[in-house]
């Protein structure tokens, strides 16, 4: 992913932020508690641009989207099942 894209990403979600009160410019009350949130997991760069893009995107991804669910998906009942066998 290019860097500009991921500096526009940043960019929006700063702006997303502070319009929903998460974040403070510079100079307001610091006083005010932040909302406590949960880190989220890491996502792969396919992943987050899925879910944190618009619905035109999101179309344009959605095939390659789901059969990276379903890789994901079929390599973790791979990993299990490797666990399963070595106890």
């Amino acid at each position: 992913m290019p860097l500009e894209s991921l500096r526009k990403q940043q960019e929006q979600l700063f702006k997303r932020n502070c319009q929903q009160g998460l974040l403070k410019h510079k100079g307001e009350e610091a006083d005010e508690q932040l909302p406590h949130k949960e880190p989220k997991k890491d996502l792969c760069s396919l992943c987050l641009m899925y879910w944190s893009g618009d619905e035109k995107s999101k179309d344009k991804l959605n095939n390659r989207f789901h059969s990276h669910i379903i890789k994901k998906t079929k390599v973790r009942e791979l990993k299990e099942a490797s666990k399963q066998r070595a106890k």
